[in-house]
């Protein structure tokens, strides 16, 4: 099973939906900047760390891939609750440990592990997806511009320190 990495949005009390179109509405949803990043394969159970979504996309999804690509480990707080995540180099692989890693099921801390060669595009592609979709859900929105263009700006960072 191949390495990916999608990020979901709360669309109520412990309900998430997962990479909802860009434009769409998730239903029931309020909090569209609350969501989790899921991750999955390549023989182990999936994780998820759950945060407000933009900062946790920016974080996990682009600027880590960019420093393990450099050779240097990453952690991160949350946002919301107390936690954070580490992701750090494992030989060719990618060790992710924390107490804000949950496992499948829900239950902390987990730790997850894939091949670097999988898990770092996996991670700047669904940086892209979310990408499109905070663009499409902030549109002209002055308020959120700023946090816009600074996402842009560290998925170009990304894909050149990722060669892509």
């Amino acid at each position: 099973m191949p390495v990916t990495a999608q990020f979901g949005v709360r669309t109520a009390p412990d309900v998430f939906a997962t990479e909802p179109a860009p434009g769409s509405d998730p239903p029931g949803g309020q909090d569209y900047w609350y969501g989790r990043v899921l991750l999955a394969g390549p023989d182990a159970a999936g994780v998820f760390v759950e945060d407000e979504l933009l900062p946790l996309v920016a974080s996990l999804c682009l600027q880590a891939p960019a420093q393990l690509a450099a050779g240097e480990p990453f952690g991160a707080y949350l946002n919301r609750s107390p936690g954070e995540y580490f992701l750090e180099p494992a030989g060719a692989g990618i060790r992710l440990h924390g107490s804000a890693v949950l496992s499948a099921n829900g239950a902390a801390p987990a730790e997850w592990a894939a091949p670097a060669a999988e898990l770092l595009p996996a991670l700047h592609d669904c940086g892209r997806r979310a990408l499109a979709f905070f663009r499409a859900r902030i549109g002209e929105d002055p308020a959120q511009s700023e946090a816009l263009k600074a996402l842009e700006a560290l998925e170009a960072e990304t894909a050149a320190a990722l060669h892509r």
